[in-house]
């Protein structure tokens, strides 16, 4: 008797779990692990559609309506020497119509025990070199962003990891500020949105995902 194709499938996908079969996160084509998020630069876009019918970026980045400051995503796991960039985004929704300029700044808040014991700290707020390499770990454009109303911005983040990075967690605090010269962009000025938190764990070990279907 001829076995059930149906039964046959069922048993090839047992195996296929059971296996733990795990696919490598995205890197480029080089192997060197570096990853990229949607990035499209520092632009500006309508966000509206128009109607053409194609999604605003509102819609592209899966936000709620009247979002106005947000990170692409507001977390990483990577290994030392490896890189990655992803857009911050500013939506000029102000009930007043008018263009302004957004500049946004990462400020180091916080790392777990595992650095602290590695840069010899006891606090981390007395830890000026800690402080000046986590700083070192992101770049973008200090510039102001020039966003019409209605407009969309998005500024590029590129976040990469030094090979001699201690293994842990690394925290920031992002500000967004509306026509404040990014010199001046700190806590206190911080006038666009809320506060975002940022992180990026430094692993010893690639990250694996698995992927069970």
């Amino acid at each position: 008797m001829k076995p059930c194709p149906l039964v046959l499938a069922v048993i090839i996908l047992v195996a296929v779990a059971a296996s733990g079969c795990t696919s490598p996160p995205a890197g480029d084509e080089s192997g060197n692990g570096n990853q990229t998020a949607p990035s499209l630069n520092d632009t500006n876009l309508t966000n509206a559609t128009n109607g053409t019918g194609a999604e605003s970026p509102a819609d592209i980045f899966d936000d709620r309506p009247g979002f106005i400051f947000r990170l692409y995503q507001d977390s990483f796991v990577m290994k030392a020497n490896r890189s990655i960039s992803f857009p911050l985004i500013f939506n000029n929704v102000g009930e007043d119509n008018l263009t302004h300029n957004y500049t946004a700044r990462f400020v180091p808040s916080e790392v777990d025990f595992d650095v602290k014991a590695a840069y010899l700290c006891q606090y981390f707020s007395t830890c000026s070199e800690l402080q000046s390499d986590m700083e070192s770990f992101i770049a973008y454009n200090t510039s102001p962003l020039e966003i019409a109303p209605g407009f969309v911005g998005l500024r590029e983040i590129s976040l990469s990891i030094p090979e001699n990075a201690s293994a842990g967690l690394y925290m920031y605090g992002v500000m967004g500020c509306r026509d404040v010269p990014y010199e001046q962009c700190t806590r206190t000025t911080a006038n666009f949105g809320p506060i975002l938190p940022f992180s990026v764990e430094v692993v010893e070990y690639e990250p694996i995902i698995r992927n069970y279907s």
